[in-house]
C-alpha cells in the first residue's frame, strides 16, 4: 500500500539447523529381508503359543482321567512344539544377523548427520557455559557490592553446574 508493499514474507523463516538436522537424521526404512525375518519370527512365536494352549487342557485332562489317547495327543502336541522351538530359534538367529547387518548399512547412511548433531550441541552447549558464566560473574560482583539481582541471574551457579553437566554427558 502506497508504495510500500513488502516483499518477503513474515510468517516464512530460515530453516534453523534443527530443522536441517531433524530431514538428515532419520532411520532408513528397514529392507524386505530383515521385514521377513521379523514377520517369521513372530508367526513362529504364534504358532508356539497357539500350540501350547492345545496342549494344556489336554494335559489337564491327562493328569485327571490318564486316558492313553490323550497321551498320544500330548506326544503328538509336544512333537509339534519341538519343532517349531528349533525354527524359531533358527528364525531369532536369522532375524540377529539380518538386525545386525541393517544396523551396519544405518550407521554408515547415519555417521554424518549424527556426527554434525553431535557437533552443533557441543557448540550451543558451549554457548550456554559461556553465557552462564558471564551471569555467576555478575552474580557474584552484584552479591560483594550489596546489589540487588534477577532471579534468573540468581539462578545461574545452578543453570552453569547443569550445563557443565550436559556438556559431560554429550562428550
Amino acid at each position: 500500500m502506497f508504495g510500500l508493499a513488502r516483499t518477503d514474507n513474515p510468517m516464512t523463516t530460515e530453516p534453523t539447523t534443527a530443522d536441517r538436522l531433524r530431514e538428515t537424521l532419520r532411520i532408513p526404512t528397514k529392507t524386505n529381508v530383515l521385514k521377513l525375518a521379523e514377520s517369521n519370527v513372530a508367526k513362529l512365536r504364534a504358532d508356539r503359543a497357539a500350540l501350547k494352549a492345545t496342549l494344556s487342557p489336554v494335559l489337564t485332562r491327562f493328569r485327571k482321567d490318564g486316558l492313553p489317547s490323550d497321551k498320544a495327543e500330548i506326544a503328538a502336541l509336544t512333537g509339534q512344539i519341538d519343532a517349531i522351538e528349533i525354527a524359531y530359534g533358527q528364525a531369532l538367529d536369522e532375524r540377529t544377523k539380518r538386525r545386525e547387518a541393517f544396523g551396519v548399512t544405518v550407521l554408515a547412511e547415519v555417521a554424518a548427520p549424527a556426527a554434525e548433531y553431535q557437533a552443533e550441541v557441543a557448540r550451543l552447549l558451549r554457548e550456554l557455559d559461556d553465557l552462564a558464566t558471564i551471569a555467576v560473574e555478575y552474580a557474584m560482583a552484584a552479591s560483594v557490592n550489596g546489589l540487588p539481582v534477577r532471579r534468573v541471574i540468581d539462578g545461574a551457579p545452578a543453570f552453569l553446574q547443569g550445563v557443565r553437566r550436559l556438556r559431560q554427558i554429550a562428550g
